[in-house]
């Protein structure tokens, strides 16, 4: 039963990871169709399934659970409908999979891989799209399902920064640092060359995506790798072969782009493009402050989107629709209020719980992998600092790692083990 569930959540990545949307055959999404047999396999097996959650998974599961209670219920009594239940509820699916799975090392090591070359691929096609275009670019189209309605708002082509088969650019950014985070966690731990190889795709990717966030937070984790790894002349090294290889792409890119000129529309201006201005940091200081100021205004039920753009007029002086304030962690205070700060709390206890677990009885099962999960799930809580998206409102990289995070500790749970996960 172990190798069904390892190999279904084989399957549930590559769908997350590599969307295909409903099709002409077929009534439903094919993520959304193994999602339903996957529910209707856990009723069935619920003793099973129920005795594999244990400890701080648990109370994950519960906050979540208490999110959505909440998103659902402030949502529809200020008169915003019903807020998004779905997605949340359907991701814990991934969680109890992870936990019903994993029991030894090498399924650690196999869940951070099948989810490693889920974003490899993904990023290998959107890198197609950009340098060849077509057809790379319609099959994305494609599998996206996108109506005319909003083909206008994922519309990538050749050229363009690059977002894999993913539908928005800051989202892909999450799965692109998760991904070079893991490649250099997983080169630490088994020394092999092949991971170096994907992290150059990674990188390059990072760089065509344009989102500076991702190459802060990569930094951010290969210096804290760097510090707390005993073998650091490797990874000096392997920095410095970066920074070579880097340096000899970046050079041969601007030599090939000479005769083009700068990139002016947003949609192209990749790293080696874009440019940070004082206004542009002020502005995003504005939006962060502004939603901040809507928590303190409306501390025990949250704001309103139309609470925010009020906020951002009174600090402009001016009318300007701002979709958020490009802080996860603020979009959810300023939406539930005090009770976004307690599962907030909660969400950071469990995993400081998962994470910084010390008890040793019989030996670190997973301890060779300890660094790639704690750095990964570092860097995506990190971007998640200049971005909308998250563990709230579904952000599939920071779900699939911290599910495997949770796998991880309650199969310690269960062998009254120990996995030391710190850094």
């Amino acid at each position: 039963m172990k190798s069904f569930f390892k190999y279904y959540f084989s399957i549930i990545t590559v769908l997350y990871f590599i969307p295909i949307g409903r099709i002409a055959f077929f009534p439903i999404a094919p993520v959304n169709f193994f999602l339903y047999l996957l529910m209707l396999l856990y009723f069935v097996r619920f003793p099973l399934v129920i005795s594999r959650i244990r400890g701080p998974g648990l109370f994950l599961i519960f906050i979540v659970l208490a999110y959505t209670l909440f998103d659902v219920g402030l949502s529809y009594f200020k008169g915003a409908g019903w807020g998004e239940p779905k997605s949340l509820l359907r991701n814990l699916l991934i969680i109890v999979l992870a936990c019903v799975f994993i029991e030894e090392k090498k399924d650690v090591a196999f869940a951070l891989k099948i989810v490693l070359f889920s974003i490899l691929f993904s990023t290998i096609f959107g890198l197609f799209i950009h340098f060849i275009g077509e057809p790379f670019q319609s099959i994305r189209m494609y599998l996206l399902n996108v109506s005319s309605d909003n083909v206008h708002e994922v519309f990538l082509g050749k050229g363009d920064r690059i977002a894999g088969l993913f539908s928005q650019l800051p989202g892909f950014a999450y799965q692109l640092t998760a991904g070079a985070v893991m490649a250099l966690g997983l080169y630490i731990a088994e020394r092999k060359t092949k991971w170096i190889v994907v992290l150059c795709i990674l990188m390059v990717g990072i760089i065509y995506n344009g989102e500076r966030a991702s190459i802060l937070m990569f930094l951010v984790a290969f210096v804290g790798m760097l510090f707390t790894s005993p073998n650091k002349k490797a990874l000096a090294r392997l920095f410095l072969l970066l920074v070579i290889l880097s340096s000899v792409f970046i050079g041969m890119n601007q030599f090939f782009e000479s005769q083009s000129g700068k990139y002016e529309t947003s949609s192209k201006q990749t790293l080696l493009h874009r440019e940070s201005s004082s206004e542009e940091f002020l502005g995003r200081l504005f939006q962060q402050y502004a939603g901040i100021k809507v928590f303190f205004k409306n501390p025990f039920l949250g704001g309103t989107d139309q609470d925010y753009q009020n906020e951002m007029a009174v600090l402009l002086n001016k009318s300007i629709k701002y979709p958020a304030p490009h802080n996860h962690y603020i979009n959810v205070i300023m939406k539930l209020g005090v009770w976004g700060v307690i599962l907030l709390t909660g969400f950071f206890l469990c995993l400081y719980k998962m994470l910084k677990s010390t008890q040793r009885l019989s030996g670190c099962f997973v301890n060779e992998y300890s660094k790639t999960i704690f750095w990964s799930i570092f860097s995506v809580l990190g971007v998640a600092l200049f971005h909308n998206h998250g563990f709230f409102v579904s952000e599939i990289s920071t779900w699939f790692l911290i599910a495997i995070l949770c796998g991880s500790y309650t199969a310690m749970f269960r062998r009254n083990d120990s996995i030391e996960l710190r850094p």
